[in-house]
């Protein structure tokens, strides 16, 4: 039943599993405390507030990564993690990876070139972003957590003339 419920789950859309996730996760510490006076309990109205948490990504803004991390932030880890693991399970991907592997002149590639063909295929398979393949293979160990990897690279290797494989 619950291997059922993962193959369900992961049809979802890659942001829609992650907010349910959040549901999963942290429903708690979302409950409504009717003793809180909000901002909106000061502006009038007696409507209840509603319950809004606003995502901040601090890789996209060129933020510092901070030493400790907010009950927000580690939050956020444990929603991209438990979504991107229903997404893409670990025997899955490797399963992929194996396959790439196995094909004529992978091995002849730059160290480089193997883990771009890898991210790429992995995000076509599970129908996730090449930044989110990228994080799960370095999660998983297949790919070293040094190797810095763009979008635009991946563009590059795409075109015809660089066909890589």
């Amino acid at each position: 039943v619950f291997e059922d419920v993962l193959i369900c789950l992961s049809f979802f859309p890659p942001p829609l599993l992650h907010e349910a996730s959040h549901v999963f996760l942290h429903t708690p510490y979302f409950a409504y405390d009717p003793n809180q006076i909000t901002l909106m309990d000061l502006m009038g109205g007696g409507k209840e507030a509603a319950m809004i948490q606003c995502r901040v990504d601090t890789k996209k803004m060129n933020c510092e990564q901070q030493a400790v991390w907010t009950d927000k932030e580690w939050m956020e880890w444990q929603a991209n993690a438990l979504s991107s693991a229903i997404l893409m399970p670990r025997a899955m991907v490797l399963k992929v990876v194996r396959e790439i592997r196995k094909k004529p002149g992978f091995c002849q590639k730059t160290e480089t070139q193997r883990c771009y063909i890898e991210a790429d295929t992995v995000s076509q398979v599970f129908n996730v972003s090449f930044q989110a393949a990228t994080i799960r293979l370095k999660e998983l160990g297949v790919m070293r957590q040094e190797i810095y990897m763009t979008q635009q690279v991946l563009c590059f290797m795409r075109d015809e003339q660089y066909a890589y494989i």
